[in-house]
């Protein structure tokens, strides 16, 4: 691996005006007085860029083009202005409009001549500055001028995520090397987020409008996928300023430093729950704000001084859904509660009933009686949460708290609504944990549930999908195999088992299950749903050779994100598009479309220009179709610069060196390879191919009959096995 940190000065990209518009546009006002903007780009070599306004304006472009000079447009107060990435090399024309008449009137051609010399310097130093050098990726500068910007403008909400990851290296080249590659994979899962490195494996980025359950299933999403491609560990803290926040004065949301504070602290938390974890920072807020938040003290012990004789009794919660002055619905229930009831107030809208000597049913008889006498003197309505004791093998200190998610519970009912503490209210409140990042508790809570219900496909689930995250797999696969002996169609367990399959290396079951997962749910008629299943089975197809297959699903995740809106495509649909196109290449590929194939690829680059496989199958295809060998060895090469641990991206260096008559160099890349994979057919056969054209007959022989072993009956290394034999 060559030095790996990005120093040298960097050129302006077709793609810099988008990620960087805001920056460069800033710069351009400053060095050009009286300018007040907007600021456009034509970009040269960019045939997805903003076409010309006009035939006047293309007429502008192409006499800029061609002498190389800035042009004044007076009449209409415009100014095109050239950008370099050299003295010759014009990449790009800013297009400057309401420019104050009067400094058009008196501007000096040779004075904004030598305004765009500094103007093409300006941006690329910019460029370079806000570019991490060990990933290629944006820097933490950048991050944080989004964030400031954002925050001073009218985002309606906005979410500052970090994640953290942990490459399994044994030394600083293969640290670097491994923090690059899951750089480039997320940058390309990301979609239009910008992601950014801030040093030592600790990534950033900014979603826009992103409602707070959306980002926890960005973040799962990010963490599974993370956990598949076999990185250690990874923990995600985010924080999210939401549409109504103050953004005034004070320590405030408009503060972007606080912001990162947060989302850190938020980082450090989720570290702490296990090796995938996420956690927002609106948790770690006050605990009585929690949805179950434990009891006061006092309010406890008020409770305990009244069942502490009882051997059976019930507890109810009672909830006013409507913001009546303080203290006014306490003392209605006071004055309903009749006789027998013992009411503890604990705040102004909730209060608690205690009646002895009650089991369920005389419990809910109670609670639909004072339903009736509170509704004679008012329209209020109230939500109630019970629970009984004995229950199980919870405690009698333990039936406050149930009697908290049994009110949880009803809140999926609506006001006015009564539920009784059962195995769902477990699973409702560790889903509450879980989706907080606290597996720890959410396992607690199912597993409570399941001793309740022991059947409850739900449950199983849910402690499935939990064990599973806390790498707990051979107990998440029980949970999914229990699920699947009392309901075979269960799309979700199918889908859960294929996932954990393939942690596991068992590609065949996993494909089995998600097969099976997808049959159930397109009878179920939730096919618009299956994007995740859909790619699993794209690329497992791809991994066992069943290109036309795999083009079914790959076809159907790339119309997924093509269909999607720009702010859902962000959150759920295009996170992988890059993936997608380059499978879509590979697949086209081996289907023997080199045409569409090179498109898809091409495509897979512009979204992420650091995906060592698609540089890899891009460069083996250049060289197949004779597109220029050159080109095709410096796309193999730089693959293998991005990530060395790939043995199919030796294979096709060594394939294309072969094609150069590179014999010693092809010999070499060959072998990178096997140190990865021995029981690679394809390297053993391009080696024997090498060793041959070299006059090595009898290794050429032995990497042939390696093949056979590996793949008997291999038609190329029978045959070339017999030649040989004849010539010795």
């Amino acid at each position: 691996m060559t030095f790996p940190f990005f120093l040298r000065e960097t050129e302006l990209r077709p793609e810099d005006f988008i990620r960087l518009g805001d920056c460069f546009s800033q710069s351009v006002l400053e060095l050009i007085p009286y300018a007040r903007g907007p600021v456009r780009y034509w970009v040269k070599d960019d045939p997805a860029g903003a076409a010309p306004d006009g035939p006047a304006e293309s007429r502008e472009l192409q006499e800029v083009l061609g002498r190389q000079r800035p042009l004044v447009v007076a009449e209409d107060s415009r100014v095109l202005l050239p950008i370099w990435n050299s003295d010759t090399t014009l990449c790009a024309v800013a297009i400057l409009e309401n420019v104050d008449p009067q400094f058009v009137e008196g501007l000096s051609r040779e004075w904004l001549f030598d305004r765009c010399r500094l103007l093409s310097r300006e941006l690329r130093l910019l460029k370079e500055h806000v570019l991490d050098p060990a990933t290629g990726l944006f820097n933490g500068y950048h991050l944080r001028d989004s964030v400031a910007r954002l925050l001073a403008g009218s985002e309606p909400a906005l979410t500052l995520a970090l994640l953290e990851i942990y490459p399994r290296a044994k030394d600083a080249e293969k640290s670097l090397s491994a923090i690059a590659g899951i750089g480039a994979s997320l940058d390309s899962y990301f979609g239009d987020s910008l992601l950014h490195h801030l040093g030592n494996g600790v990534f950033g980025l900014v979603l826009r409008d992103n409602a707070g359950n959306r980002v926890q299933d960005i973040g799962r999403r990010v963490l599974t996928w993370l956990k598949r491609e076999k990185t250690p560990r990874a923990h995600l803290g985010y924080v999210t300023v939401d549409a109504g926040a103050d953004r005034g004065g004070g320590e405030s949301p408009s503060d972007p430093d606080l912001l990162f504070d947060q989302a850190w602290q938020a980082l450090r938390i989720a570290g702490r729950r296990g090796p995938y974890a996420l956690c927002s920072f609106s948790s770690l807020g006050a605990a009585s704000s929690h949805p179950l938040a434990p009891l006061p003290a006092v309010v406890q012990a008020r409770l305990r001084r009244l069942w502490r004789l009882e051997e059976k009794f019930a507890l109810v919660l009672l909830q006013h859904d409507n913001g009546t002055a303080e203290g006014v619905f306490p003392r209605r229930v006071l004055s309903l509660a009749g006789a027998d009831a013992r009411v503890v107030v604990s705040n102004g809208r909730e209060v608690y009933v205690v009646l002895p000597g009650a089991d369920a049913e005389k419990a809910l008889a109670w609670t639909r009686a004072f339903q009736d006498r509170v509704k004679e003197l008012a329209p209020d309505t109230f939500s109630m949460g019970i629970a009984v004791y004995p229950c199980y093998a919870f405690s009698k200190s333990e039936t406050a708290a149930n009697a908290r998610k049994a009110l949880l519970h009803t809140g999926f009912f609506g006001p006015g609504t009564m539920t009784l503490f059962d195995a769902v209210s477990l699973n409702i409140s560790g889903d509450v944990y879980y989706n907080q990042g606290d597996l720890v508790r959410a396992v607690k809570e199912y597993r409570r549930g399941i001793a309740i219900d022991p059947d409850n496909v739900n449950l199983l689930n849910s402690l499935g999908e939990a064990y599973a995250q806390m790498n707990r797999h051979r107990q998440a696969l029980a949970c999914f195999e229990r699920v699947l002996t009392l309901a075979p169609d269960n799309h979700m367990a199918l889908f859960n088992q294929g996932v954990v399959s393939l942690l596991f290396g068992e590609e065949h079951r996993a494909m089995d299950s998600l097969e099976r997962a997808l049959a159930a749910k397109q009878r179920n008629g939730a096919d618009e749903q299956s994007f995740d299943l859909h790619l699993h089975l794209g690329r497992l197809y791809c991994q066992a050779g069943r290109y036309q297959e795999a083009l079914i699903h790959l076809e159907t995740c790339h119309r997924l994100c093509e269909e999607q809106e720009p702010s859902v495509a962000e959150g759920k649909r295009r996170a992988g598009l890059g993936l997608i196109l380059r499978y879509l290449g590979e697949a086209h590929k081996e289907l023997g479309r080199p045409r569409e194939a090179m498109a898809f690829l091409q495509r897979a680059i512009r979204h992420n220009s650091r995906d060592a496989a698609a540089l890899s199958l891009l460069g083996e295809l250049y060289a197949n179709e004779n597109q220029g060998d050159d080109i095709a060895l410096s796309l193999c090469r730089q693959a293998v610069e991005l990530d060395d641990g790939q043995w199919e991206s030796w294979y096709r260096l060594g394939l294309v060196q072969a094609r150069r008559d590179e014999y010693q160099e092809a010999l070499h890349s060959l072998r990178q390879g096997l140190r990865h994979n021995r029981r690679a057919p394809a390297l053993h056969l391009v080696m024997g191919r090498v060793q041959e054209r070299m006059g090595r007959l009898r290794s050429a022989a032995r990497s042939y009959r390696r093949v056979v072993d590996i793949s008997p009956g291999q038609a190329e290394a029978v045959a070339a096995l017999d030649r040989l034999q004849e010539e010795t």
